[in-house]
């Protein structure tokens, strides 16, 4: 007995190759909003590392010092 996949937000069966476990109808709903989150905190994160880029160098520099 071959067990189904099933889409993990609407519990309808997979078919095909989804890679995410999400159906088609849930990856226009889901994916979107969580890659559009995803991409803020990456420039959010890289604007406070390159803000900050010499504290974190000196800290660091100290951390191998000792």
């Amino acid at each position: 007995m071959s067990e189904e996949k099933k889409c993990w937000a609407c519990h309808k069966t997979l078919v095909g190759g989804e890679k995410y476990g999400l159906c088609s109808n849930c990856i226009n709903k889901y994916g979107t909003p969580v890659v559009t989150i995803g991409l803020t905190g990456l420039a959010l994160g890289g604007r406070l590392l390159i803000n900050n880029s010499s504290k974190i160098i000196r800290a660091t520099m100290k951390i191998i010092k000792h």
